[in-house]
């Protein structure tokens, strides 16, 4: 669905925030984004959907060059939620912002529906007549997304979509996440949140300095040593598991459980 091939991106300062980028987006995966700040990210995630035009090298959404078409045409193939949900709000009614995403989108399933299911989704029928300014920054994030859930675009892409959510908001984006993969969309998401990637990616790319640092399985990525050189954190089981003294990490709550049962709750 998204191809980058050989792509830079410099800014009209001349701060090059991309590099000689490779990658592939397919639908049906989690494919998660890390690195620390300014490590390209965002940008990377502004060439997916034309808002940004590479440097050189060229980026295509389902077969077509992004420099040859509108935002707005690509953005019913890659789904773009900003991190700044103020960014995109601007209707006076939850129902409103989100409806508005369903009638402009291009999914195979309805307009009602699709809204519908956004809302179910995100747990905002319960706010359905509030303006969204009158909510919280995490609950004003939950209605950026939900706008963009409802158009239906085969790639939905998530910026920094966890930070100021609680354990709820969490859960929620998480459910999220499950159900795009299991109705064979792609989700990209770019975080912080590395037990987040642990538990839901299929791949992750860490970035470092618009260059690809690391790529693979989550297991494989996040206890990879090199991370620290990336500003990441290995996720909280890699963690565990070499508190423990483990050869291999240990994958779920559910195993450490089993580990510690049968262990006596001793380390090697």
């Amino acid at each position: 669905m998204i191809r980058l091939r050989d792509v830079s991106y410099t800014y009209p300062k001349g701060v090059e925030a991309i590099r000689e980028l490779n990658l592939d987006v397919s639908p049906g995966e989690a494919l998660f984004v890390l690195g620390h700040n300014g490590a390209g990210k965002s940008t990377m995630l502004r060439l997916f959907n034309g808002l940004l035009k590479p440097t050189t090298g060229k980026v295509t959404v389902a077969g077509t060059d992004t420099r040859k078409a509108r935002p707005a045409h690509l953005s019913r193939s890659v789904g773009l939620v900003f991190q700044n949900p103020d960014a995109q709000l601007f209707k006076d009614r939850v129902s409103d912002e989100v409806s508005f995403g369903a009638k402009h989108g291009a999914g195979t399933v309805d307009a009602t529906e699709r809204f519908e299911r956004a809302m179910e989704l995100l747990g905002l029928e319960s706010v359905g007549d509030t303006n969204p300014y009158e909510l919280s920054l995490s609950w004003r994030k939950r209605v950026a997304i939900a706008s963009v859930v409802a158009m239906g675009s085969p790639i939905l892409v998530l910026d920094e979509p966890t930070g100021g959510q609680d354990a709820e908001g969490t859960r929620v984006l998480t459910d999220l996440i499950i159900d795009t993969r299991r109705r064979g969309h792609g989700c990209v998401v770019v975080t912080h949140d590395v037990d987040l990637a642990f538990d839901c990616a299929d791949r992750v790319v860490v970035l470092r300095e618009g260059d690809v640092h690391l790529h693979g399985d989550p297991m494989s990525v996040l206890g990879d040593p090199r991370l620290g050189e990336a500003g990441v954190e290995s996720s909280t089981m890699h963690q565990v598991s070499r508190g423990l003294g483990l050869d291999q990490p240990i994958r779920t709550v559910d195993e450490l459980e089993e580990h510690l049962r049968s262990t006596g709750g001793t380390t090697p």
